[in-house]
């Protein structure tokens, strides 16, 4: 399981190997399946930040510098 949370900003997701498009903004929470193809684009002029939650954690840790 795969969700989005705390938008800052506004974009788009695309979702699946078509990139289905969902408009996203703040305080929105978005599911994604285990495996499934996405991307975001940034559709404003100011800073789009999100965070990505992972359940059950059974990917390897990511190392950020």
């Amino acid at each position: 399981m795969k969700y989005t949370t705390s938008w800052r900003g506004e974009g788009t997701v695309h979702i699946g190997s078509e990139g289905k498009e969902y408009p996203v903004n703040a305080g929105l929470a978005l599911y994604i399946p285990a495996g499934t193809i996405h991307s975001v684009t940034n559709t404003s002029n100011k800073m789009l930040k999100i965070a990505f939650f992972v359940a059950p954690g059974t990917e390897p840790p990511i190392e950020v510098k």
